[in-house]
């Protein structure tokens, strides 16, 4: 239902003609995606071998800056022929993925194996069945609304909300730069006598395609390393680009590779959220926890 709500909303929002509309369809859409993100991390935690599972998690990850780019570059090529209507169409074709989505990923990719097995044993469970078992706190569990036993419990707990601050800070900060990223690079290029939209576009394919690395090399920093250094290399990578951006530069290719450094930190930390909460949290809570961590620090 996530996948059908947000291609539908998407759709939708390449018609609207009004501010009130429009605030409408995104928030649908931010709810239905909210639903989806967590899914494919969760999947790929429970079916890839543990030695390339962070990389899974990278590759999968990069796909969002291959949209942001393929979008920038939409709004690139039509803006001078379609004028104010150019920033509908990534919208239109924004809804794609999802009757992709609908249409094949839903039928083809089976759940994993994990999943079923927990997902069998919680439904006897609360029916009240005998189930076999060597881990009965595990089974207490099961038994509980998945939200509700990750608060209650301790020991789920605790990584629960310092992932949820963590989130928080890396939602917080990458909305607070990334906002004005294309407005600033508007204002500086067309006080420099160049055409802003124009670059304005490409700063945020520039943005996006930043990304595309920054996701990939990620899971080598923390398979090298550990995910403590990953968080610490993009953190502070990304507070060096951000100064770059809004403080070192004004030629307008200087922009497009200070935005490229700052795509590569500020929207490569996000991998983080595939990569380190699948390990924290038992088959059983997985996809909730991951969900939770990710859309109640987006949500606030």
């Amino acid at each position: 239902w996530s996948y059908i709500i947000y291609t539908i909303s998407t759709l939708l929002t390449g018609f609207v003609n009004n501010w009130g509309v429009l605030a409408v369809t995104r928030l649908v859409t931010g709810a239905a995606l909210g639903g989806g993100l967590g899914l494919g991390a969760t999947l790929i935690a429970e079916t890839w071998p543990e030695t390339m599972r962070s990389r899974g998690q990278g590759w999968m990850q990069s796909a969002f800056g291959v949209g942001g780019v393929l979008a920038n570059l939409l709004w690139f090529a039509l803006e001078p022929i379609t004028g104010d209507a150019g920033w509908r169409w990534p919208y239109f074709l924004g809804a794609l993925p999802g009757f992709f989505l609908l249409t094949y990923t839903y039928k083809n990719v089976p759940e994993s194996e994990r999943f079923v097995a927990k997902r069998q044993k919680r439904q006897a469970l609360r029916r009240g069945e005998a189930v076999a078992s060597d881990d009965t706190d595990d089974d207490d569990m099961m038994k509980q609304f998945t939200v509700t036993a990750l608060f209650s419990r301790p020991e789920l707990r605790s990584p629960l909300l310092k992932c949820m601050l963590m989130s928080f800070g890396t939602i917080a900060s990458y909305w607070a730069v990334s906002t004005w990223l294309v407005p600033y690079v508007e204002s500086v290029t067309e006080a420099a006598g160049h055409t802003s939209v124009h670059w304005g576009a490409l700063a945020g394919a520039f943005f996006a395609l930043g990304a595309i690395p920054g996701y990939m090399t990620a899971p080598h920093i923390a398979d090298g390393y550990s995910r403590r250094t990953m968080l610490a290399v993009y953190f502070i990578g990304s507070v060096i680009s951000t100064i770059a951006v809004y403080q070192l530069v004004s030629a307008p290719w200087a922009f497009l590779a200070a935005t490229f450094m700052h795509g590569f930190f500020t929207q490569g930390q996000f991998v983080w959220f595939a990569i380190y909460p699948p390990e924290l949290f038992p088959t059983a809570v997985r996809g909730s926890a991951i969900s939770t961590i990710l859309n109640v620090t987006r949500f606030i």
